[in-house]
């Protein structure tokens, strides 16, 4: 007869039994209905080589081929001892596939005897993980650790959070939309359980950031204005949701990422980084008003060291490391996103620039190598800026950045892991995204190519 059970195994990286910067990778296997159980697989891997996503270890990992390889063995052979107690014995705790599993008599569970109820575990919801992230967080701003503007964004996350639990309540009928106006502050009224997140939570939420919001919050919020999101802000309200989930998983909290897979509809949206001969615009453009002067300042320095706002903002003196025999000067900090640290060469404009501001009282009392102001004037100011250059572009902070890629990699043919390091990028795919390669780059390359293998009169030559 063929068993109705279910079984799940799950690979699981304890990270609150750490030892010497390496944790425990642990085998859970849940039984439908029967609970769970765990077996340590007797390998430690260090946080920074497993990869959450795929439950696998990745290079530069001691032995990490061998471990995945023992990882995926032990599952078959649970999955092989499942089988074999599930044609023996009517029914299959996990207790008993442990047991088998490590070699000890297998105690089976009588009729007459009592079964063991399932511990219960306590109950844990999307906006309490997001309201102890959030809490750390502010901790990390007070130390100045981590940026404000981030912050922020959390909060907003939070928010939205908040207004999915009670779109679901009233999808299923329970409530209806125009009651929430008078509940908008009831926060805990509407929880999303971790236990009632599945792998069509990301679909179902993006749907009501990109579609439903508006109609839905219509008849809720009358002091501000609403609307549904764009793709790209849609896209990044999920990803902030996926790492929730994965620290709720951290915690114990899940046994798994319902929506690690999950992937939002539309493309990331190309940003074109300014040509050369605007960026020389913006920077020979005679200045009289001082805000606009200092504006201009700090947006060249961000087109020649690619410092996202946050980072520029708190540049200080100390960051000023000299590198090499020679001394030279670079800007050196660790990005307050992702505290991954950027390196970069002090070019000359940039240098000239510091030099400006050495002496300045808001520098001086603040520690700051350039005065910056909020990222809201920041970027009200940078509008202004376009149209007395006469720039026919939308200019914020963060085009700063793609600029100085675009700079590197097109027109100084710095090579891509060169300026992936340069950016504080984790891994080049991001900066990818960040620079496309463009013919002037293709055309020089292949200009040394011709050189290089045909001679003047177009002849293969002999390459040594």
């Amino acid at each position: 007869m063929k068993s109705k059970q279910k079984l799940s195994i799950l690979l699981w990286h304890r990270l609150n039994r750490m030892e010497d910067g390496k944790a425990p990778i642990y085998v859970r296997i849940t039984i439908t209905g029967l609970g769970r159980a765990e077996i340590d697989s007797g390998k430690y891997v260090a946080p920074d080589h497993w990869d959450q996503k795929n439950k696998k270890v990745f290079a530069p990992a001691e032995d990490w081929n061998d471990i995945n390889d023992h990882l995926k063995e032990m599952k078959k052979e649970l999955a092989a001892f499942f089988l074999v107690l599930s044609r023996k014995h009517p029914k299959v705790t996990p207790a008993m596939l442990k047991q088998e599993y490590e070699g000890e008599p297998v105690t089976v569970e009588r009729k007459s005897e009592v079964p063991v109820p399932v511990p219960v575990v306590e109950e844990h919801t999307l906006l309490e993980v997001a309201d102890l992230l959030i809490k750390d967080f502010e901790e990390e701003v007070k130390a100045e650790n981590k940026s404000s503007e981030t912050l922020k964004q959390w909060k907003a996350t939070r928010k939205k959070i908040i207004e999915f639990g009670k779109f679901r309540v009233s999808k299923n009928g329970e409530i209806k939309a125009v009651d929430l106006a008078t509940e908008e502050n009831d926060e805990d009224k509407y929880p999303i359980k971790l236990s009632s997140i599945d792998n069509n939570f990301g679909k179902d939420i993006y749907r009501y950031l990109t579609v439903k919001r508006l109609d839905f919050l219509k008849g809720t919020i009358q002091k501000r204005r609403i609307s549904n999101l764009q793709e790209l802000a849609a896209k990044g309200q999920i990803k902030k949701i996926k790492q929730l989930l994965y620290l709720a998983e951290n915690k114990n909290w899940l046994p798994e990422n319902p929506i690690s897979r999950y992937k939002s509809s539309g493309g990331d949206k190309e940003v074109q980084p300014l040509e050369l001969f605007e960026v020389f615009k913006i920077y020979n453009k005679k200045i009289d008003i001082e805000r606009l002067d200092r504006i201009r300042d700090a947006f060249i320095v961000q087109c020649f060291t690619g410092f996202a706002f946050q980072d520029i903002a708190n540049l200080a003196p100390e960051n000023i490391i000299r590198v090499g025999l020679n001394g030279e000067r670079w800007l050196i900090k660790d990005r307050g996103k992702t505290e991954i640290s950027e390196q970069v060469p002090i070019l000359p404009v940039v240098e000239d620039i510091i030099k400006k501001y050495q002496n300045d009282p808001f520098c001086i009392a603040n520690n700051r190598l350039f005065p910056i102001p909020s990222n809201t004037k920041y970027n009200s100011y940078l509008k202004e800026l376009a149209d007395i250059c006469g720039i026919n572009r939308v200019l914020k902070t963060h085009l700063g950045r793609h600029t100085f890629a675009d700079i590197m990699l097109n027109i100084c043919n710095v090579p891509l892991e060169d300026v992936s390091k340069m950016l504080g990028h984790k891994n080049i795919r991001t900066t990818m995204r960040y620079c496309k390669v463009r013919k002037i780059r293709i055309s020089g390359n292949m200009k040394i190519a011709r050189k290089t293998l045909f001679s003047s009169a177009g002849k293969l030559k002999k390459v040594a």
